[in-house]
């Protein structure tokens, strides 16, 4: 909000108090400052709305998914769904907090579908490439190697975690929208 009032400031060092035209120069500065609040409150055009709105539904399915169950066909469905409608989205949002929040959570549920992946071939092994991804960007461990008998707990472990995540940017992404 402070950079709204250094620009309204500028905007307005450019008028001279001329009493005849205070008036106009009053309604022409109320214009412009309303103006700088739509951009700077994230005020989004009708088909900006649409377009994240449908992004947040495709997001949110992935996320029931989650909560009831999913096979992993239905699951690499889900989040090919949600990454056009998340890149159709971001391709007409604005650069910021929504913008990024959609971006983070879509990156999210695309990971946890590279780790199912992984845990299905049995290529997910502590030191592997997947396995260096997950600790770098969750700070998650593999432990030990997922075909060690131990393969659904520690799938499902891990895929818990980067879910959870997905969801909190969902619901941040969410609560930006309904400002």
């Amino acid at each position: 909000m402070g950079s709204l009032t250094c620009r309204l400031r500028f905007f307005l060092s450019f008028f001279s108090w001329d009493h005849s035209r205070w008036l106009d120069k009053a309604r022409m500065a109320a214009a412009f400052s309303a103006g700088l609040m739509i951009v700077a409150c994230g005020g989004l055009s009708a088909k900006q709305q649409s377009a994240a709105d449908e992004a947040l539904k495709a997001l949110r399915k992935i996320e029931a998914a989650t909560q009831v169950g999913v096979s992993y066909q239905q699951y690499g469905q889900l989040v090919i769904d949600a990454k056009a409608q998340v890149n159709e989205a971001t391709a007409i949002l604005p650069e910021g907090e929504l913008k990024k929040e959609l971006e983070t959570a879509t990156d999210a549920y695309s990971d946890a579908g590279r780790v199912w992946s992984a845990a299905i071939a049995r290529e997910l092994f502590p030191g592997d490439e997947v396995s260096k991804y997950l600790k770098s960007k969750y700070n998650i461990e593999v432990a030990r190697p997922i075909s060690d008998g131990h393969e659904r707990e520690q799938r499902s472990a891990i895929l818990n975690v980067i879910w959870a995540i997905g969801r909190l940017h969902l619901e941040k992404a969410s609560s930006l929208v309904k400002l």
